[in-house]
This record gives C-alpha cells, structure tokens and sequence, in this order.
C-alpha cells in the first residue's frame, strides 16, 4: 500500500530516469497484492482507486475499487532494467502487450490520473474536532453537530444534541458541510 490510503496511489516518476508507464494485467481482485509486492521489489506503481457507495445486506457502506478493475500502472526503463520478476510476481498475471510488445500508455494518462487523485486530497475537508457542522443529508438534514472524530476516510463521529443529550453517531463526510 502507498501512503495515502484514499487513493492508495503509486510514486511520481522523474521523466530524467527516461521511464515510461506500462500496464499490467493482475490476477482478479490481485491489484493491491500485485501493487505491494511490485512495490518491495522496487517497481513504481500506480494504483488509481475511487470510493463508491454500495448497500450490502441493507446497509450502505464506502467501498474502495480500483478505476481499472484488474490493472495497475508499472513505470519501466525499456533498456537496463530487468523486467523477468514482474511476470512472477505474485497478483501479476502480465505485462499487456500488443504482438509480443509491452503497450506503452501514451504520455501523460496516468500524470493526469495522479493530478485528479492529488485533487481529491485536496478537496477533502480539513476537520479539528470541536468544529461545528450542517448535515446535507440523511434523517437529520439541516441540523447542526460539532466534529468529534474521523472514523476511517469516509466517515467522521459527530455529536448531535437529541432530546437535551450529545449523542456520538457516525456519517458520512461528504454528507457534513462545515459552517
């Protein structure tokens, strides 16, 4: 896993190194496993995941996917670098190739992908507990709570007054708007 665990993204490559982006196809459901494990052999990966709403067993919950289910970036040195360990990685299934010659992506794909992932940090709301928010949604829409706490990246505890007692729930962040 990279450092930041929104986007759990890869590193930013010096175009000086004259590497390029490649694509490699993983193993289903393998592209963390194949992002970690090319990562401790010293591979820059790139890994663009997005957060999406689903309702399983009649709840909803934040799930993290990847924006290309079943592929990761890999950025290589077409000569001098040793491209034999990448097939058995684990979580690897192949280097995508195009009559037998790794697909390069065209320039400037995955730096796009990476400035949409830094923007999303970016617009993530800056939160310190004590301060005061409106929820935008759900039963109690409109009401005022303070910040209590995030609870996991998605979500934050916030304290409500109902019925002349502060109640600690949890929601989501997209669904508090700070005053």
């Amino acid at each position: 896993m990279c450092s930041n665990a929104r986007l759990r993204a890869g590193f930013i490559v010096n175009s000086s190194e004259n590497k390029q982006w490649y694509l490699i196809q993983c193993k289903v459901r393998h592209e963390l496993r194949a992002q970690e494990n090319l990562q401790r052999q010293g591979y820059h990966c790139f890994l663009p995941l997005y957060s999406i709403e689903k309702i399983r067993a009649g709840k909803r919950s934040d799930v993290i996917e990847p924006l290309f289910p079943g592929y990761l970036f890999i950025a290589l040195n077409r000569e001098g670098e040793n491209w034999a360990p990448i097939r058995s990685t684990r979580g690897v299934l192949r280097l995508v190739t195009f009559a037998g010659i790794p697909a390069v992506v065209p320039f400037g794909v995955v730096e796009q992908l990476m400035a949409a992932k830094q923007d999303d940090d970016l617009a993530a709301p800056v939160l310190k507990p004590g301060d005061v928010l409106r929820i935008t949604e759900g039963p109690f829409k409109e009401l005022e709570a303070v910040f209590h706490s995030f609870n996991g990246e998605a979500r934050a505890f916030v304290l409500l007054d109902i019925m002349q007692k502060q109640q600690k729930l949890s929601m989501q962040v997209k669904d508090l708007k700070a005053l």
